[in-house]
């Protein structure tokens, strides 16, 4: 199919869309909402899902079920959205697989910080590779990795989940992740699956060592160190995602941030993917960034 005509059908498709069905589309469930012993549950579904939805929350790893059970879930959710819901929109199945597939029965690969040590980026190409793979026949559409952030306080409790303080190897490995998981060079394969490039951006120099702390870098090492290995995947690794940080840089909220999400990633390094918010990154304006206030939503 041209681009055209989807585009041609994605206008047709949004202008049949009433502001219920829209809003649905940018949120998720977690598959345990949806799920009575084990299995999928209809009425479940109904009251959570009647406008359809745009992801559904790991289906492996938020149930606890074997592999085979998790595409049966993953089909039966699809198959309800597609017979009974007015606009039959499928949806994108996310899960992590940071070193191999949050889930039960999954093969689990050295942590990325391992995998650094080896400074042989062809090696995590051929483990993202079997992670898409193995995401693929699950029923999953995009994966919650890699890890694009650079740390530079040891004091910070999740450095295993990153390459390590450079930013040339950081930006190798994670481009390479990004290459294996999406299928054909990053081009998203048959057998890849989306991924998200996180966490956008200073998540890996919080203040006081304390995770989503603020950030305090100057623009030349935001840049040069922070910003680099994100903007690799982008150019050079074709990354159809991206999901910011929890932190603040200078004051202002990368999930919030126009000149992160706007101004540099589409504007400057040319991105046409999709942004992603980390689960409690929306809330947190509220909660604790205070940019804004609750505001009780009174149905008509």
């Amino acid at each position: 199919m041209s681009e055209a005509a989807t585009a041609q059908r994605v206008e047709d498709l949004l202008s049949r869309m009433t502001l219920e069905e829209k809003l649905a589309q940018l949120g998720s469930v977690w598959a345990f909402q949806i799920v009575k012993d084990g299995v999928f549950d209809p009425e479940a579904a109904r009251e959570r899902m009647s406008d359809g939805i745009g992801q559904i929350t790991r289906v492996a790893g938020a149930t606890a079920l074997a592999p085979r059970d998790v595409a049966v879930l993953a089909n039966a959710v699809q198959r309800f959205l597609v017979e009974e819901t007015r606009l039959g929109i499928p949806a994108i199945v996310h899960e992590e697989s940071l070193h191999g597939i949050t889930g039960r029965d999954r093969v689990s690969y050295p942590q990325s910080i391992g995998l650094a040590a080896t400074w042989r980026p062809e090696l995590v190409r051929e483990m993202a590779d079997q992670i898409g793979r193995e995401l693929r026949a699950g029923g999953a559409h995009q994966t919650l990795a890699p890890i694009f952030d650079i740390t530079r306080d040891p004091r910070w409790g999740r450095a295993e989940e990153t390459f390590g303080e450079d930013p040339y190897l950081a930006a190798a490995m994670a481009t390479a992740y990004t290459e294996g998981v999406q299928g054909e060079g990053g081009g998203l394969g048959p057998d890849g699956v989306i991924a998200t490039g996180k966490h956008l951006v200073g998540h890996g120099l919080p203040e006081g060592g304390l995770n989503h702390a603020p950030a305090h870098i100057g623009d030349r090492e935001l840049r040069d160190a922070f910003l680099f290995p994100f903007e690799a995947g982008v150019r050079a690794g074709g990354l159809r995602s991206m999901m910011h940080a929890y932190d603040d840089v200078d004051g202002v909220p990368c999930v919030e941030s126009h000149e992160l999400l706007t101004a540099i990633l589409r504007d400057e390094w040319g991105f046409e993917g999709c942004v992603v918010s980390d689960y409690g990154g929306i809330e947190e304006l509220i909660s604790r960034h205070a940019e804004v206030a609750a505001v009780a939503v009174i149905p008509p």
